[in-house]
C-alpha cells in the first residue's frame, strides 16, 4: 500500500522524518495548551460514553477527530469532535481491531483447557504459564500494529479493512520510533492516572494528538505548527522602510503606501 507524497502546510517545512517520539509528546502538549477547556469537555464526554462497547468506540474515534483537526491547523469546537466522521467505517475498524487482538487470548485458553482435559498437574501449570506469556505479548504485538488504523479512517483515507491493513504496515515500517512512542503515551497515560484520574484530562489529549502526529509523519501528511507563528507583512506596504500598517490595494494610500492612522483624541 502506498501513500501520496508529503503535504506540509503552506509556508511551512515538512516534519523531520522518522518520527521524534519526544517531538510527538511536546507536540500534543503544545496542541493541548492551546485548547485546553475542549479537549477537557471532550474527554470528559468520551468518559461518559464508555459505559457501553459502542460508546468506547464512538469514544475513540472522536477524540482520534479532534487530533487530526489540531494536526490541521484548527482549534476544534466540542462539536466539531463529531463531524466529518464514517461513523460506520470508525466503529467497524475498532471493533475488528478488538477482535484481532482477543485472538491469541481465546488460543491461550483453549490450550490451557487442553492441558486441563489431560489431568496432569505438572503440565497443566507449565501450558498454562506459556500459554498466558505468549497471550501477553502477542496482544500487545497486535494492539501496537492496529493502533494507527483509527486515524485512516477519521482522516478518510480508508474504510475499516484497509485502515488495518495501513496500520500494519506503517507500523511494521517504521517500528522503532513508533514502539518508543507508543510507549511514552502509555507512560503519559500512566502518569495522568496517579494523580487521582484526574489528569487523564490532560494526558488522554497529549496522547492523541500525539499519535496523530505520529500517523501523519509516517504517512507524509500535512503537520500544522504547534505554536502560533508570527507573519510579517510583505515589503512595499506601509511607511518607510515598508513595512508597517497593511491594507488591501484598494485602501492604499499614494505610491501604494497606506496613509498613516488617525492621531487618537486630545485628551480633555
Amino acid at each position: 500500500m502506498t501513500f501520496p507524497p508529503a503535504q506540509p502546510m503552506p509556508g511551512y517545512p515538512p516534519e523531520p522524518f522518522p518520527v521524534s517520539p519526544t517531538r510527538a509528546i511536546s507536540y500534543g502538549w503544545n496542541k493541548f495548551a492551546q485548547n485546553p477547556w475542549t479537549w477537557i469537555l471532550a474527554v470528559l464526554v468520551a468518559f461518559l460514553l464508555v459505559c457501553t462497547l459502542i460508546g468506547i468506540v464512538v469514544a475513540g474515534a472522536m477524540l482520534a477527530r479532534g487530533a487530526i483537526l489540531e494536526l490541521d491547523g484548527r482549534k476544534p469546537r466540542l462539536r466539531e469532535f463529531f463531524g466529518g466522521i464514517n461513523w460506520g467505517s470508525a466503529i467497524g475498524v475498532q471493533l475488528l481491531a478488538w477482535l484481532i487482538v482477543m485472538i491469541p487470548v481465546l488460543l491461550a485458553g483453549a490450550l490451557v483447557g487442553a492441558a486441563v482435559a489431560v489431568g496432569q498437574g505438572a503440565l497443566t501449570i507449565t501450558v498454562a504459564i506459556i500459554a498466558a506469556v505468549a497471550a501477553v505479548v502477542a496482544v500487545l504485538a497486535l494492539q501496537f500494529l492496529t493502533f494507527l488504523a483509527i486515524f485512516f479512517v477519521v482522516d478518510g483515507r480508508a474504510g475499516a479493512v484497509g485502515s488495518l491493513r495501513a496500520s500494519i504496515e506503517v507500523t511494521r515500517r517504521n517500528v522503532g520510533p513508533l514502539l518508543l512512542l507508543a510507549i511514552l503515551n502509555y507512560a503519559v497515560i500512566w502518569v495522568g492516572s496517579m494523580a487521582c484520574y484526574v489528569g487523564l484530562f490532560v494526558a488522554y489529549p497529549i496522547y492523541m494528538v500525539a499519535a496523530g502526529y505520529g500517523y501523519r509523519v509516517v504517512t507524509g501528511g500535512a503537520v500544522s505548527p504547534d505554536r502560533p507563528q508570527m507573519v510579517m507583512p510583505p515589503p512595499g506596504f506601509g511607511p518607510p522602510p515598508g513595512y508597517g500598517w497593511y491594507q488591501s490595494p484598494g485602501q492604499q494610500g499614494p505610491a501604494g503606501f497606506a496613509p498613516p492612522p488617525p492621531p487618537p483624541p486630545p485628551v480633555q
